[in-house]
């Protein structure tokens, strides 16, 4: 293992070795299958929460935020350790919207005006960014034959058949698209 530096205030060692509750650090790697790994002591924690009552005024309380940590065992440790924080019911339901707001796709009314909802979340991120982009430059330009010019004005001098409106024709039928569908000025 790569050395780290000092043994921490309050942690010991073995061989030199950093030992977290009784254990060495290579103990611990090898039982968990590798690193990454995060080794926590209830111990340590015990002790540092009553180095903290002590240093602090008798009037101020702890408490544990469930979003500091959510490791469970560690929850349950300090909801015996702290004074507040417990994890309630509000909580929960707070934390559930938080990771729901921040796992959903994000809206795309560009994509929402010309496709239902199952066929958007059908997509992978790189098909929806992309189409999001041709339908964009579509609803921007006056015909079929402009939008394909504009789309593929890089690689079109490098093909033997130059028909940009056929090519982007059936990029957009392998969404179910068409470009009377998309170019609907009322979108």
């Amino acid at each position: 293992m790569k050395p780290l530096g000092p043994i921490p205030a309050g942690f010991s060692a073995i061989g030199g070795e950093l030992v977290i509750a009784g254990r060495t650090c290579r103990a611990l790697v090898e039982e968990a299958g590798g690193t990454p790994l995060f080794a926590y002591s209830a111990d340590m924690i015990r002790r540092r929460m009553a180095d903290l009552r002590a240093a602090m005024p008798e009037r101020l309380r702890i408490h544990y935020a469930m979003k500091a940590n959510p490791y469970g065992l560690i929850l349950e440790l300090m909801a015996t350790l702290a004074d507040g924080g417990r994890i309630g019911v509000d909580l929960v339901h707070e934390e559930i919207e938080r990771l729901r707001a921040a796992w959903a796709p994000a809206r795309d009314e560009t994509l929402e005006r010309v496709l239902g909802p199952g066929q958007i979340a059908a997509l992978d991120l790189f098909d929806r960014m992309q189409l999001q982009a041709v339908v964009a430059v579509c609803q921007r330009s006056s015909s079929l034959a402009d939008a394909g010019r504009k789309l593929f004005a890089a690689t079109r001098s490098k093909r033997n058949s130059i028909n940009d409106s056929d090519r982007l024709r059936k990029y957009l039928a392998r969404f179910d698209l068409e470009w009377a569908r998309i170019s609907e000025r009322s979108l």
